[in-house]
């Protein structure tokens, strides 16, 4: 099972949050056999999620994180050293010939794609979280919505 993460970059964490979370998670790694948790990387709602998925991580052996990075960039081995400490694995959808402004756009809908299951997190109608929620919604796969308001205009 795939779970794939959605939200805003200025994301403050609770600790009721935290707590549905990795209540979902934990109900998820009871029942499969392998459950890869997709993080892009990006803000505070991206690290957060990563921290979650860790912390799930440490009780059960199927639990993988892994990063969904939007660019192929080289990394400092300091950068390498805190990736590998966060996420089992980093993955590059096939974006080689996504103009870079849009890089960022097609991830989200190719993380979108794979999901089993979208965790969300998302407070406003615009941006690249809502695009995302939004495609999500299109293709028809299931959410678990974090937040219980609506996203503001």
């Amino acid at each position: 099972m795939i779970i794939v993460f959605c939200g805003n970059h200025d994301f403050a964490a609770t600790s009721t949050i935290e707590s549905r979370l990795l209540s979902i998670l934990n109900s998820y790694a009871e029942t499969m056999d392998t459950l890869c948790c997709y993080c892009g990387g990006y803000g505070n709602f991206d690290s957060f999620a990563a921290r979650c998925v860790n912390k799930i991580k440490a009780n059960f052996d199927n639990v993988k994180c892994c990063l969904i990075t939007a660019y192929m960039l080289p990394v400092e081995k300091h950068k390498t050293e805190y990736l590998n400490s966060v996420y089992d694995e980093i993955i590059y959808p096939p974006l080689e010939n996504v103009p870079p402004r849009f890089a960022i756009l097609k991830r989200n809908e190719w993380m979108a794609d794979q999901a089993d299951i979208i965790i969300s997190y998302v407070k406003y109608t615009f941006g690249g979280a809502a695009k995302m929620l939004r495609y999500a919604e299109r293709k028809n796969k299931k959410i678990h919505a974090l937040n219980e308001v609506a996203p503001q205009t």
